[in-house]
């Protein structure tokens, strides 16, 4: 079909559970089956220290990605761990809903500033996308 994709492989371990050492080992299992399988990246959100994520660079047989989240170093340094990919998740829309629920408690409130004094227009939208993504 000629389009270019990435399989995911996604793998829970750390993202309800403790960052103890029997997840470690099965998120190294899960992330190498899925490698084997023909997963072109492997997805281990809530590995959030570095030591965790070094380790799981290290022993998984494919390129990681992780989940972001404020406890985690630059980009620089996750890419110096080799981290290929971050995630964003739900943390754009929980940003948006919070901002959404702040101007709906401005504007019931009858305070309209917010709403109507800001910048954004459908080209200011076109130009921003079409110099950040590489459409082919």
């Amino acid at each position: 079909m000629d389009i270019n994709f990435v399989i995911n492989a996604r793998t829970c371990t750390y993202l309800l559970g403790e960052a103890d050492e029997e997840n470690l080992e099965i998120a190294i299992a899960r992330g190498n089956a899925f490698a084997k399988a023909g997963a072109d990246c492997v997805f281990i959100p809530g590995a959030k220290d570095e030591a965790t994520i070094s380790h799981l660079v290290k022993n998984i047989n494919a390129p990681i990605n992780i989940l972001l989240n404020a406890g985690l170093g630059s980009f620089d340094s996750l890419d110096k761990m080799g981290v290929r990919r971050l995630s964003a998740g739900c943390y754009p829309a929980r940003f948006i809903y919070s901002k959404i629920i702040d101007m709906a408690d401005k504007l019931y409130n009858g305070d309209v500033s917010e709403l109507t004094s800001h910048n954004f227009s459908s080209e200011k939208a076109n130009d921003y996308f079409t110099k950040k993504v590489d459409i082919k």
